[in-house]
């Protein structure tokens, strides 16, 4: 009765197009892959200022022709301790709109002392990010 029952699911399991082991030892030998992830990517960086210890290195500057909006009014929570400051967020423009960075308490870099916050200059042909750097 065993040996037919497991016909009976080698049977089913071939018109389901279902693979079913049969027994432990038929299982394939080696590592399991890893399950496929989904990745998302999302159109915005990181902030900058929780990587910038210095100037930046120049790089192309995108210019942007939508002006960004007013700064946010940020509620500033309580100072974790004397060695953070306070860094503003801004306004980051993602190709099709603009995104609100929050601001956030850093830990000053050893020999730094100052946050210089970053800053949308106003040109002719439109607005550019200048980031903000420690100093």
């Amino acid at each position: 009765m065993k040996a037919c029952g497991i016909v009976f699911l080698g049977i089913l399991a071939s018109v389901l197009g279902v693979g079913i082991p049969l027994r432990e030892s038929s299982r394939a030998e080696g590592p399991v892959p890893p399950p496929t992830r989904r990745v998302v990517v999302v159109d915005q960086p990181p902030p900058e200022h929780s990587v910038i210890v210095r100037r930046p290195p120049a790089v192309p500057e995108r210019i942007v022709t939508v002006p960004p909006p007013p700064s946010r009014r940020e509620t500033i929570p309580p100072q974790p301790s004397p060695h953070h400051v306070w860094v503003d967020g801004y306004w980051y423009w993602n190709s099709r709109t603009y995104v609100w960075v929050s601001g956030g308490w850093h830990a000053r870099p050893r020999g730094m002392t100052v946050w210089v916050s970053g800053y949308w200059e106003s040109r002719a042909d439109g607005y550019v990010w200048i980031p903000g750097f420690w100093r």
